[in-house]
């Protein structure tokens, strides 16, 4: 069964991965690198920077795969949502309280609807599922959620 939600997070996650690396990169990575920081801050900079595309990518082809199975692993899909709507909060919190403007940072507008996505896509998978209890006489029960 496709969940075209959590498809549709996974192409987002990697639509946003493409923009940090391509849009990102030549605004903040590159010119980081070409400035007088010291060589260990630089090298700290790049595996963080690396370390987001990576978390990127990775949740994006991971999702794309989970969206097209019978059964979603709700626990990792959990944590991916998780981690969207904290990068989100973070690039708003910041924004707003450094910079006086949650307008200066938009990240915040692509990885908090991209959490929402993915908690609806999570939730409208579960929700006309079964439940299957095992019962205190080691019978097997299952119920309409």
């Amino acid at each position: 069964m496709l969940n075209k939600s959590i498809l549709s997070g996974g192409l987002l996650s990697l639509a946003i991965a493409a923009l940090h690396v391509f849009g990102g990169g030549p605004e903040l990575h590159e010119p980081a690198l070409q400035s007088a920081l010291n060589p260990a801050w630089k090298a700290a900079f790049s595996t963080i920077w690396h370390q987001v595309t990576a978390f990127l990518a990775l949740n994006g082809i991971f999702l794309i795969f989970a969206s097209r199975g019978p059964v979603l692993n709700r626990p990792l899909i959990g944590l991916i949502i998780l981690q969207n709507a904290a990068f989100g909060l973070l690039f708003l919190t910041y924004g707003w309280v450094r910079l006086g403007s949650p307008f200066v940072l938009v990240q915040w507008t692509l990885f908090l609807p991209l959490a929402l996505l993915l908690a609806f896509g999570l939730q409208r998978h579960t929700s006309g599922q079964r439940k299957v209890m095992l019962s205190a006489d080691g019978t097997v029960e299952t119920k309409q959620k």
